[in-house]
């Protein structure tokens, strides 16, 4: 198993906001961004609908109005889980699961929108990852922060998906606070634009964007990460610079169940939690 490079990006970590929704503070922000989105949804599923009942006459025509309304619905659909899982009103459903297979399986959900110039590096330097979780819940973390990684480089570029096993308090992490023990590090990584030290303080507040456009639910996205780890007790380290690229990284302790699943545990090496490109 290969050691994941050094990350070429400044370390350091997010404090991650509090996750209750509704704080003063925040409730301008998080009101727009809902109204924008469903708004955003609403008028272009009208205009599709629209769309589908004037192109009787033409089947082919149809067929792509009726598909895009099925693409817009789901998206409402999984903004709306968004929503409830920031909210917590529904509780982690706690098992024995591997990391590695809820990354594949997210990989795999968002091969479509994976653009043909952004190439996929797949490091589990650890198999199998076992954690304590919700798989659901893991799966829509891993596939929140591949699609934020694929929007981080319109232009094309490498995503980064590793799983690590570290033993904390770990040179490479000196910033990261938690318990003493071993961990699961899934780390999404992409060199992609890059965000300033202001933006990564920020980027898991519900609705904050710095682009002119987003895609339906991506302002909830992260603040959903944020949420879910917060349920979880997960803990959420990220390293970025401009111009070179993000890696984010979930700290998930290793399940007391991993001994029966991983030969010679005591014997695994630490592994470099943050793959990155080199500058």
């Amino acid at each position: 198993m290969r050691d994941a490079p050094a990350s070429t990006a400044a370390p350091g970590t997010v404090s991650v906001p509090s996750v209750t929704p509704g704080l003063s503070a925040h409730a301008e922000q998080f009101a727009n961004g809902v109204a924008d989105d469903f708004g955003d949804l609403l008028s272009s599923l009208s205009g599709y609908a629209e769309l589908a009942l004037e192109c009787t006459n033409d089947p082919h025509m149809r067929t792509v109005a009726l598909v895009r309304l099925r693409e817009l619905s789901a998206r409402g659909l999984a903004l709306t889980q968004q929503l409830r899982t920031y909210a917590r009103r529904e509780p982690p459903v706690l098992r024995v699961i591997d990391a590695n297979e809820m990354m594949d399986a997210a990989l795999a959900a968002t091969t479509d929108t994976r653009s043909a110039d952004i190439d996929l590096d797949l490091r589990c330097n650890v198999a199998p990852a076992v954690v304590r979780g919700d798989a659901a819940m893991l799966q829509q973390v891993v596939t929140a922060l591949i699609t934020n990684a694929h929007e981080a480089m319109p232009a094309g570029g490498t995503l980064t998906a590793a799983t690590n096993l570290v033993e904390m308090p770990h040179d490479a992490a000196r910033t990261i606070i938690v318990p003493a023990g071993q961990y699961i590090v899934l780390t999404i990584a992409d060199t992609g634009v890059g965000m300033s030290a202001e933006t990564t303080s920020r980027m898991f507040e519900p609705f904050f964007t710095t682009g002119p456009r987003r895609t339906h639910g991506a302002g909830m996205s992260l603040a959903m990460v944020a949420s879910i780890a917060a349920q979880h007790g997960w803990v959420i380290g990220v390293e970025s610079k401009v111009e070179v690229g993000t890696a984010i990284s979930l700290y998930m302790p290793l399940a007391a169940e991993a001994v029966s699943f991983v030969p010679g545990l005591d014997d695994q090496s630490i592994r470099d939690t943050m793959p990155s490109r080199s500058a």
